[in-house]
């Protein structure tokens, strides 16, 4: 029992931390998004930027966490853990997912650039959108 409650200990730290991270980046979106209205491009250029790394960065973070403890629960399980009846495997399966589809590699290379050469991040925010060809 004592090691089911240092697992739970070790997943409510995580979340916390989640939390933690996410309200940081919540705090760069919403500069960002009042800097549109202060009529300084550069400074909303910047405000961009900087909200950008604070997504990326957080993606790396809480790709890390939420595998992890999903994994960690499941190990604290055991078998019980992938009964059918309580699908709890949905938990995992939803973690990778979201890692698969925004991949944490690609934006800790976008973080890393910017902190050892002060690259600007690229702004991905939709994917599969093309122009459309001439005729």
């Amino acid at each position: 029992m004592p090691q089911l409650f240092a697992l739970a200990g070790e997943v409510s730290a995580a979340a916390f931390a989640a939390d933690a991270t996410m309200e940081r980046a919540a705090w760069a979106l919403q500069a960002a998004y009042e800097s549109a209205f202060g009529g300084d491009l550069v400074e909303e250029e910047r405000l961009n930027d900087m909200a950008e790394l604070a997504t990326v960065q957080a993606q790396v973070v809480l790709v890390s966490l939420a595998t992890r403890a999903t994994s960690d629960i499941f190990d604290a399980l055991a078998g019980s853990g992938v009964s059918m009846a309580k699908n709890l495997d949905r938990h995992w399966r939803n973690a990778r997912t979201v890692a698969s589809h925004n991949p944490w590699v690609f934006k800790a290379r976008i973080v890393g650039d910017f902190v050892v050469n002060g690259t600007q991040p690229n702004r991905i925010w939709s994917i599969g959108a093309a122009p459309i060809a001439a005729k």
